[in-house]
């Protein structure tokens, strides 16, 4: 008779280290109102790296995936081409008549 092999999981069955569902609300909604993970760490006394761990599983590890979107940029929209002049890069000045005429000459 030969033997019979079986396909399984190397996954754990249970994980003892699994930070309490309760202290994960707790974590996120601290994030969310602004406190950065060590902060958060010293707070609730548990280890920065758990801390850093479960916030990276909701996604919320970054400064930017709190934040507000920003405003998205002000375009201006013209008519015609060339209606509007860049004056950052342009000069203005006052020209007088005598000027203009003495440049033509």
């Amino acid at each position: 008779m030969k033997p019979v092999y079986r396909i399984r999981s190397s996954l754990p069955h249970n994980s003892p280290n699994e930070a309490p569902v309760d202290k994960k609300k707790k974590i996120i909604k601290l994030r969310k109102a602004g406190l950065c993970g060590s902060h958060i760490a010293c707070k609730l006394k548990i280890p920065l790296r758990k801390v850093c761990a479960i916030l990276e599983c909701a996604s919320l590890s970054r400064a930017r995936d709190i934040a507000p979107p920003e405003d998205p940029p002000q375009r201006y929209e013209y008519d015609e081409p060339g209606d509007m002049i860049p004056l950052a890069n342009n000069k203005v000045r006052n020209f007088s008549e005598e000027e203009i005429m003495d440049s033509t000459n």
